[in-house]
């Protein structure tokens, strides 16, 4: 089996995540992060409540470029995969975030789950056939303070941790019995995450909305960041959309195992507000 095939597959889950969206209780999670600040996307002004609770569903149209190495003692890869390679492999997943306010305070959840899978074929005679399964979670719980509640703008920083967990399952299948095989790898860690989320308001109905994110400080990976930019439109005071772009990226190594990488593309979010 070609060692960077099943790499550049075992990766294709983590950028599957970007663009599956699935309505879910939520509320800018902050991400990917699962910071997800969409919720900061949320229609209608700054006007504090003292209780609010949003929910978003997102699609991202993210590509995946970077290192991986998701099966020791195998080398790392370099890996480029373009959003059409995604969506072929892609094999099922969920999506689900939530914001919950109280006056100027906040709390954000976010976790994201997408398997892909499919058959591959390997070099040689010794082998009839080989699958392939890669799963891909990631968590994000946070909470935050707005700093700044003007009619025009506000601020909030936030702060929580982000959870990883991947896995690659690899199976042969031999007319030798001795080399049917299954091989499986999962990596789990946790990173602390500060950062700030913003929204102009241009217009009583668009408006300007963003994050920026960053952990890990070797805590869990060397460095994991995620910032989104984009502009909103508000229908009433219960639903907007917003359209923009992201940039999210992790380096992780830990033993042999490698996941430095980078997803970045296009997104777009509808967004409730209760």
């Amino acid at each position: 089996m070609k060692n960077s095939f099943v790499k550049k597959m075992a990766c294709v889950a983590a950028t599957a995540i970007g663009w599956l969206g699935v309505g879910a209780a939520g509320s800018q999670s902050l991400a990917a992060d699962v910071p997800s600040p969409v919720a900061q996307v949320s229609p209608a002004g700054p006007v504090i409540k003292p209780y609010e609770f949003t929910m978003f569903a997102y699609g991202w149209a993210a590509g995946l470029n970077g290192r991986v190495a998701s099966l020791p003692p195998l080398p790392a890869v370099d890996v480029n995969l373009g959003f059409d390679k995604v969506l072929k492999n892609f094999d099922g997943g969920i999506m689900g975030a939530a914001e919950l306010r109280f006056g100027r305070f906040l709390i954000d959840t976010d976790i994201m789950y997408v398997r892909v899978g499919g058959s591959v074929q390997p070099q040689g005679p010794l082998f009839d056939r080989a699958s392939l399964r890669s799963s891909t979670f990631i968590g994000t719980a946070l909470v935050g303070y707005r700093l700044v509640d003007e009619p025009t703008y506000t601020v909030d920083a936030v702060a929580g941790i982000r959870g990883y967990s991947l896995t690659t399952r690899v199976t042969t299948f031999s007319p030798l019995p001795v080399l049917n095989l299954v091989r499986s790898e999962t990596e789990s860690w946790i990173d602390p995450m500060v950062g700030a989320k913003a929204r102009i308001n241009l217009t009583p109905s668009f408006f300007l909305t963003s994050w920026a994110l960053i952990g890990g400080f070797g805590a869990g990976s060397k460095v994991s960041w995620d910032v989104f930019g984009g502009v909103g439109y508000s229908f009433n005071q219960t639903t907007s959309a917003v359209i923009g772009y992201r940039a999210l990226g992790v380096d992780y190594v830990r033993g042999g195992y490698v996941y430095d990488v980078v997803q970045k593309g296009p997104m777009a979010a509808f967004v409730f507000r209760f």
